[in-house]
Order: C-alpha cells, then structure tokens, then sequence
C-alpha cells in the first residue's frame, strides 16, 4: 500500500475526503523483468546488449530490451532469462574484443 496524490474528476461529488479507492498505473510494466547490474549492460552501434556465457571461455552476445533502472541494476524486459549466466565483470573487455573482430585480420596485419 502506498499514499499517492490524484486529481480525480469528481462532478458528481460521489468522492469524500478520506474514503479508499484501487487505482492501478498505467504504463510499461517491469513485473517479468529480470534485473542485472547495470555495469554487465554494453551498447553496441546504440542498442542495449548482454554477454552470456556459455562455457568457461565462451560467452554469447545477446541483443536485449531494457525497461529501466533500478538502484544500480538494469531491468531486463526481454532476450534474458533467469537461468542464463550473464558476465557482470569484464563486460567492457568483452566488447572490445568483439568491436576488433569486425575491424578484419587486414587492419591488424600492419
């Protein structure tokens, strides 16, 4: 239960001062989301992703959808699921490496 503050159409005066009432938030909801902190989220050409890994030293990078924040941690709406196995350190070293691999063997050959 919380307190909140409405203005509430009331022209027919059917509301009193101190009566209880259901009101429900309209907007994205976060219930199926799933938390990571937010240092394991990287954004590759703009778009949110994670690194899974898959076995000891190989990891997946997964596109995903995000529906906010919360005291550090980002929630994650959809291309996650509980029982995946996200890298939250050395996330960025991941990305770095895969950013490299798109360059080509030609501009590291020099």
């Amino acid at each position: 239960m919380l307190k909140a503050l409405a203005e509430v159409d009331n022209r027919d005066g059917l509301l009193k001062s101190g009566l209880f009432g259901e009101a429900r938030l309209a907007g994205k909801s976060s219930a199926k989301a799933l938390a990571v902190p937010a240092d394991a989220l990287q954004t590759i050409d703009g778009q949110p992703y994670l690194f899974i890994e898959l076995e000891k030293d190989l990891f997946e990078v997964r596109r995903v959808e995000t529906s906010g924040r919360q005291r550090g941690a980002v929630l994650i709406s959809l291309g996650l699921t509980p029982t995946d196995r996200v890298v939250t350190a050395q996330g960025f070293a991941l990305k770095s490496e895969l950013l490299k691999s798109r360059l080509g063997a030609s501009c590291a050959d020099h």
